[in-house]
């Protein structure tokens, strides 16, 4: 992936809270036939091959005339090492949902919509913050020692598994051709 199009998309979270990066985040909209059933799926196997750990809230569904009304949302987080975990959220909304037969295989009509952000949660043990001493040291490392880890590693890494993320729901999806 082109270094360019890394830094144009990365996150700067000292402009923020110094223990949460800015959420990255994206919207879909999508009116027609989707693949409900291999995108949870597919989710759930690549959220279970890089080693998050997933919670499913929230899931519920409404049978209407016109179809059924779904919402569920993941919420995954991944342990990178002792300093930083990756935070990912899935919010989907699915509307007017019917079943229908097309090519030999089951897909949902419906008005699809997914919302997802990603962040980075720093200390996320709380180990520098206890004393004053310790949270001045947290500032220090934070901002001298390890930015350029944060930048490069970090953010990177949880940039492009949120691309690889995208590229599962637009496929579901029906937006590649």
């Amino acid at each position: 992936m082109d270094l360019k199009i890394l830094d144009m998309l990365k996150v700067r979270h000292w402009k923020y809270r110094r223990d949460i990066s800015q959420p990255a985040g994206w919207k879909y909209r999508v009116e027609g036939l989707v693949d409900i059933e291999g995108m949870y799926k597919d989710l759930w196997k690549f959220f279970s091959d890089k080693s998050y750990d997933i919670e499913e809230r929230d899931n519920t569904t409404k049978k209407k005339d016109r179809g059924d009304d779904v919402e569920f949302k993941f919420y995954c987080q991944k342990e990178v090492d002792d300093y930083v975990r990756y935070h990912t959220e899935l919010k989907f909304y699915i509307t007017n949902a019917v079943k229908v037969k097309h090519e030999e295989k089951t897909y949902t009509k419906c008005k699809f919509e997914v919302n997802a952000t990603a962040y980075l949660k720093l200390d996320y043990q709380n180990k520098w913050k206890r004393t004053k001493i310790g949270n001045k040291l947290h500032n220090f490392y934070q901002w001298y020692l390890i930015k350029w880890r944060i930048d490069k590693y970090y953010e990177t890494g949880l940039f492009i598994e949120f691309e690889q993320l995208k590229d599962i729901i637009k496929r579901n999806a029906g937006l590649f051709y």
